[in-house]
């Protein structure tokens, strides 16, 4: 009985084949690594050992000290600014030989020391110049404040105000009338609106009136006016200060100055404002320390003066603002020509006091 013919079966698709191949290059990898890591090893074997050399142990003990030899360097001309006068030539440097002997220890202490005498001596301190045109720092403490008649404050307040006349800056702000006349209106309205010096904190409002005080009955223009004179004419300000304090103090001056004491007592609460209300101070804690000064030894002698008149209505206590304007005279009012005249008023003022 014949059988039918098979087809021969197909031959069966592993899955292991991939999982085959993946092994063999690992295996091939971790040789190749391991031949690369083998040769490296083998190159540091090759080198030398050089052991790292200590702190301690490193030195002149380490070196030949047969013969060291410094070089003195040249430096002939690094005194001499740009602007300073050409300096000689200096000699060519001269290589110095020091022969040692003995132990390195010795050799190196000697060694040391013949560098510290090769070596220049030091440059002398080159004071800083002032800058050309530039005003000195500091002024004269020997100036004097000179005394005054009437007639001399007078004269002097005339003058200040034709200078005014002259100054382009002052030309800039336009004003209608000439400097005198301005200024006259505007000390009228100021004494006609003191500000308030008692109760100024019971509320918000008049503590709010008094920090606008200014820019409320002069205006904004007229305050930056009186800023641009502080800046530009500083070098007469103390003067013309010490004018107006005479024109306000001496009852014979009202001849001559019938505007300021038409009001004393306003003058007195523009004194106590600066000295004794937060407004007043605040306002001069944003001015320079020129200005401060100025204002509160100023205010100082209006309420002296009102002490010795028994006009002092407030009861301002002036013994804090003595010792407060004093401590920063003596430290930063050199700014202030005639300082030491004011120390010696106040700390008269002081001893009066005790």
């Amino acid at each position: 009985m014949n059988q039918p013919e098979t087809s021969p079966r197909p031959p069966r698709k592993t899955r292991q084949s991939p999982v085959i191949l993946a092994i063999i290059l690992l295996m091939i990898l971790f040789g190749v690594m391991f031949m690369v890591n083998r040769n490296q090893q083998g190159s540091r074997d090759l080198l030398p050992e050089q052991p790292l050399p200590s702190r301690s142990t490193t030195g002149l003990s380490e070196l030949d000290l047969t013969t060291v030899t410094v070089n003195r360097p040249q430096i002939a001309n690094m005194a001499d600014g740009a602007d300073g006068p050409t300096a000689a030539p200096a000699a060519p440097a001269t290589p110095a030989t020091i022969k040692t002997s003995g132990s390195p220890e010795t050799a190196q202490s000697v060694a040391g020391q013949d560098t510290l005498a090769a070596l220049p001596p030091a440059l002398p301190a080159i004071a800083p110049q002032p800058r050309p045109g530039a005003a000195p720092a500091v002024r004269a403490k020997n100036n004097t404040l000179p005394a005054q008649t009437c007639t001399q404050a007078s004269d002097k307040l005339e003058s200040f105000y034709h200078t005014l006349d002259r100054r382009d800056y002052i030309r800039g702000f336009s004003l209608a009338t000439a400097s005198r006349a301005h200024f006259s209106g505007l000390i009228k309205t100021m004494l006609d609106q003191p500000p308030i010096v008692s109760g100024e904190t019971s509320d918000l409002f008049t503590l709010l009136q008094n920090t606008a005080h200014f820019f409320k009955i002069i205006g904004k223009d007229n305050i930056l006016l009186f800023k641009a004179i502080l800046t530009q004419e500083r070098d007469g300000i103390e003067d013309l200060a010490a004018a107006l304090y005479t024109l306000t103090k001496t009852p014979s001056c009202s001849g001559q100055s019938r505007l300021i004491q038409e009001n004393p007592e306003a003058i007195y609460d523009y004194a106590g404002f600066f000295l004794n209300t937060m407004a007043g101070r605040l306002y001069l804690f944003r001015r320079d320390s020129f200005s401060r000064l100025l204002v509160n030894y100023y205010s100082i002698l209006i309420i002296q003066d009102a002490n010795q008149d028994n006009r002092n209505r407030h009861g301002i206590n002036l013994a804090p603002a003595i010792d407060t304007l004093i401590r920063e005279l003596e430290q930063s009012g050199e700014t202030l020509r005639y300082r030491e005249n004011y120390l010696d008023q106040l700390y008269l003022f002081k001893e009066q006091s005790q």
